[in-house]
Formats: structure tokens, C-alpha cells, sequence
């Protein structure tokens, strides 16, 4: 099976969750075996995890290869189609999902097509639905609070994307009542939409205080910080985790989703 195969510490909790997850589909055909039952046992602990060290990692693959191949006999691929599938549906579940009980101040995030003509700010009720691949976009943000802004984005491969802060732009601090356009005259780079069709989501996490959401550093050869999708749904865990230690008075978000074609 190609996911195990190419399996690492980073991303095994993550194929852990979706193969416990395709097991229980699998059950929901009424079949059940012993020795299918026993090897979602050795994986259960693993799956919610953020990382695993070397062996555990071993015992991770041996099992999920073993799982692989007797659902397979059973009449129940495992194809990397499917797990494509299960991780751009997770990540768009958990970036839905990422909210305070209550909010007390409000955030609002929409894009409109980059335009040498227009500068500046746009009008939050001109939204476009639909983009076309290789077309330049502009992500417009506005707080009534000021804070300090990560805009998340997960395209339409699953790849995840932190358009802002990024390298040339680590300042992520915003006044509030004031429309911020990234990129903009203040934030001068591109943001081209790349690629396959299908529905691309950016979420915006306003916090009142400076927070690290993900432990990377900024790197001249990577303009933007962006992970494969398996890694993706790992970190989008890792900020959900912390976002809910966060005092709800503290923090408010916003998201849109726009298809592309």
C-alpha cells in the first residue's frame, strides 16, 4: 500500500486514524474477523498522537501492511485515491470546526481577483465564488479588535498553506477597523492559484496576544510555509489543540471558501 510504504513519524498517527476509520466502514457491511479486529487494537493507540518515534513507527507499517492485506482479501481495497479523499475531507472539517464558544469581537476575511487598476481595499459585498487556475487573488481581512493575524490557507491538492505571517512579512500585528489586503501595496508578492479544480478554503485565526500556532522557522527558500496533506492534517490538529487552551475572549477567526476551475 503506497501510504504505507512512504510512511514517516510525522504522518503516521494521521494514516492510524484513517485506517481505524476505513475499518469501521468495513464493519458497517456487517463483516467482522478476528485478526482484522486485533490489528485495529495494536493501532488504537497511536492514532491520536502527533508524532511516534522510530519503533513505534516499525510496529505502525507492519501493522498497517498486515490490516492492508486482510481487508484486501475480504473484498476491501485500500486505494491511496480513498486516503487523498479522507484527509482533504478531514482538513476541511477541521478548519470548519475552529471556533470560540462565543466571540467578542468580530473578523471578517473575502478575496477578489488581483487588478493593477485597483488599489487598496475592495468592497466586502463585491465576492467572487469562482476563481480560474492561474488567476491572482488578493485576501482582504478587517478586525474590530487589534491582533495579531495567521491566515491558513488549504488548497485545492490538500496542501496547507500559512500565507501570513510569511517570510518577507513577520509582522502579523493588525490595527483594528482598518481593511488589510494580502498581498497589497503593504505586502507586496503574488498569490496565484495553482491548481487542481476544486474548493480552496482560507481561514483567518485573529489572537489579542502573539502566539506561535505551529513550530516552524521562516526560510528565504520557502517564501510561504506549506506541508503535504498528510502533514496538513497533523498541524491543523496541533493549532485546533491549542486554539481550544485559548481563552474565548482572547481569539476570534473567520473563513471562506471559494471553488476554483
Amino acid at each position: 500500500m503506497p501510504i504505507v510504504e512512504g510512511l514517516i513519524a510525522s504522518t503516521a498517527p494521521v494514516v492510524v486514524k484513517f485506517l481505524i476509520d476505513q475499518i469501521k466502514n468495513y464493519g458497517r457491511s456487517g463483516k467482522k474477523t478476528k485478526d482484522i479486529e486485533e490489528l485495529k487494537n495494536a493501532l488504537d493507540p497511536f492514532k491520536e498522537r502527533f508524532e511516534v518515534n522510530e519503533e513505534e513507527l516499525q510496529k505502525i507499517k507492519e501493522n498497517a501492511e498486515k490490516l492492508s492485506e486482510k481487508l484486501t482479501e475480504n473484498g476491501f481495497g485500500i486505494t491511496n485515491e480513498m486516503y487523498q479523499k479522507w484527509t482533504l475531507n478531514i482538513l476541511h472539517e477541521k478548519l470548519g470546526s475552529m471556533k470560540p464558544p462565543k466571540s467578542t469581537f468580530k473578523t471578517e476575511l473575502w478575496t477578489a481577483r488581483e487588478t493593477r487598476e485597483i488599489k487598496g481595499v475592495r468592497d466586502i459585498k463585491i465576492i467572487p465564488k469562482k476563481y480560474r487556475i492561474g488567476d491572482k487573488i488578493v485576501v482582504y481581512f478587517r478586525s474590530d479588535k487589534d491582533c495579531y493575524l495567521t491566515l491558513f490557507n488549504i488548497g485545492t491538492s490538500g496542501e496547507l498553506t500559512v500565507l501570513f505571517p510569511n517570510y518577507l512579512f513577520q509582522n502579523n500585528f493588525t490595527r483594528a477597523d482598518r481593511i488589510y489586503a494580502i498581498p497589497g501595496d503593504e505586502y507586496p508578492f503574488e498569490y496565484e492559484l495553482s491548481g487542481p479544480p476544486g474548493v480552496e478554503k482560507i481561514k483567518a485565526i485573529a489572537t489579542t496576544s502573539k502566539l506561535n500556532l505551529l513550530d516552524f522557522e521562516f526560510s528565504k527558500e520557502e517564501f510561504f510555509h506549506s506541508v503535504e496533506r498528510g502533514i496538513a492534517v497533523r498541524d491543523i490538529s496541533i493549532v485546533a489543540k491549542k486554539m481550544k487552551e485559548v481563552s474565548f475572549d482572547n481569539w476570534a477567526e473567520a473563513i471562506c471558501e471559494f471553488e476554483v476551475e
